[in-house]
């Protein structure tokens, strides 16, 4: 994997998924320093890989450089892809790299869910956890790439909850935990706006909560999605 950690001046960044769900995410996030957009706005013919490495960490690379191959002409393009998903304890890890087709058929959300539920049951030990692998090749001719994974722990919800208008995947069933630390700096990410008065306060709006639950923006403040992002970022500015 590729260690250097230069600085990438503002490129225009290639997303390699469908997912409309994670691009809207990757665009907050990146947003301000960096134009990002879809495969299919530079190459309509773009294919994604088979994803059959086995891990989040090839799935990740293996999308990367397929979609790197079908645009390195276009020189100053860099191309970050995202493997993700979710790990249940007392499934053995799974859906893990299957999250996308856990159900059978990719991207059908309400069916995976609905598996994942049946497969745990009424199982006590319902932990869990949310992770991200970003894959980022540079824009040059010649490809070297930069790799982040972050995860974040939490529990499955006995039912499905209520999703909110930005959910999606995994998140009407997902519980974060969310100690101290991780309130704390959620509430300084909060426009004043939106601001709680204390931590309490904001602790009984999310905590024991789905992400699909809070409010809209603020899973990606804290997100596994968000804590490989923002390390990305990092890069970028």
């Amino acid at each position: 994997m590729e260690k250097e950690k230069e600085r990438i001046s503002k490129p225009n960044i290639v997303f390699a998924s469908h997912s409309k769900g994670k691009l809207r995410e990757v665009k907050r996030i990146l947003g301000d320093v960096s134009s990002v957009i879809a495969p299919q706005d530079i190459c309509p013919s773009y294919q994604p890989p088979p994803e059959d490495t086995g891990s989040f960490s090839g799935n990740s690379k293996q999308k990367a450089f397929a979609l790197w191959r079908q645009i390195a002409h276009r020189a100053r393009y860099g191309v970050l892809a995202d493997d993700s998903g979710i790990e249940v304890e007392a499934l053995g890890g799974e859906p893990g790299v299957h999250s996308a087709i856990y159900a059978g058929r990719h991207g059908d959300d309400e069916a995976n869910r609905q598996k994942l539920l049946r497969e745990l049951g009424q199982a006590q030990n319902r932990r869990a956890r949310m992770v991200c692998v970003l894959t980022y090749v540079y824009p040059k001719p010649c490809p070297k790439y930069h790799q982040i994974c972050r995860y974040v722990e939490g529990s499955i919800a006995l039912n499905q909850q209520a999703e909110g208008e930005e959910s999606f995947g995994y998140d009407c069933l997902f519980i974060p935990t969310t100690d101290r630390s991780t309130l704390s700096h959620l509430k300084n990410q909060l426009p004043a706006e939106d601001k709680p008065r204390s931590l309490e306060e904001l602790g009984k709006m999310v905590q024991g909560k789905a992400y699909s639950q809070w409010p809209a923006g603020w899973k990606n403040q804290t997100s596994h999605r968000y804590l490989a992002l923002k390390e990305l970022r990092a890069l970028l500015i």
